[in-house]
């Protein structure tokens, strides 16, 4: 069971930087995108309210 899982282990240690920038590069643009889309319109807001007319 050890050997096995140390062998399932090494398969994934082998792959993983692939397939975590396969998985992970799209959701991460997209989090990062998402975010800074909240940020500037959280920023627009928050002058529109400061700024005078």
């Amino acid at each position: 069971m050890g050997k096995l899982l140390l062998r399932f282990f090494g398969v994934i240690g082998r792959w993983h930087k692939t397939a975590l920038a396969c998985l992970f590069g799209p959701v991460l643009v997209a989090l990062v995108y998402w975010v800074l889309h909240w940020a500037v319109l959280w920023v627009n807001n928050w002058l529109l309210y400061r700024l005078p007319a």
